[in-house]
Parts: C-alpha cells; sequence; structure tokens
C-alpha cells in the first residue's frame, strides 16, 4: 500500500486528545470505524500499524487489535508542526516540489516551515 501522509496526520490528531497514561486505547475491526474517519479499513490499519513502526506512538498490535498507550515524543513534535492547516499545507506544497513524501522529509521540511514562521515574526 502506498504511505499516506494524509490518513498518519489524521490518526495523529485523533488520538492525540484521547490518549493518557492513565487508560489505553483498544481498536479493533469491530470499533475502528469511531476512530477512522474516511479512510477505508485497510488504509486506517495500514497506516496505525506505520505510525507504531515509524515511533510515533506507543502501541501493541497483533492481527486483532491495537492496544494504544500514548504519542511519543517524536510523534508529539511532528503532528505539533503539522497540526495547523496552513503548516500542513506548506509542508505538503515543499514535498511536491522536492519530490518526497517520505515521513522523514515531510518531518524536516514542517520543522523548517516552523523555523520560517518563527524567524519572520522576529
Amino acid at each position: 500500500m502506498v504511505l499516506n501522509p494524509d490518513c498518519i496526520r489524521y490518526i495523529l490528531l485523533t488520538l492525540e486528545p484521547l490518549t493518557s497514561h492513565a487508560e489505553n486505547i483498544y481498536i479493533d475491526y469491530n470499533n475502528y470505524v469511531d476512530y477512522c474517519g474516511t479512510y477505508s479499513k485497510e488504509e486506517f490499519f495500514y497506516h496505525l500499524e506505520q505510525c507504531v513502526n515509524f515511533k510515533y506512538i506507543y502501541a501493541k498490535f497483533s492481527i486483532e487489535f491495537f492496544e494504544i498507550r500514548d504519542l511519543t515524543p517524536k510523534g508529539h513534535t511532528f503532528l505539533s508542526d503539522i497540526k495547523l492547516d496552513n503548516n500542513w499545507n506548506k509542508t505538503k506544497e515543499i514535498a511536491s516540489k522536492v519530490g518526497s513524501f517520505s515521513l522523514d522529509t515531510l518531518g524536516n521540511i514542517a520543522t523548517n516551515v516552523i523555523s520560517n514562521l518563527i524567524s519572520k515574526n522576529f
């Protein structure tokens, strides 16, 4: 499956307000529709697994379910940089120009977009 950065962003935006160290979130084939938005089951679970693999969320997973504890510091940082639609759209615009939508590249671009915005405000 092709990586969809918009789906990664959607998952992080959805999980951030729901997670805490006090209680884990369980997502399986019975309740995934509460979390997947407009994404298909296959696309949602694939990208949820990528969030784990890329160390954006603390989670255990199997074929049957995901047990999600929280976003990682890396996940919080990435989401913080792309949370605003303007920043995300600018990040994707630059990624399109350079021809790479890898999560590493998107993270680097987003950091630079934020840095440029900070510089403009001084």
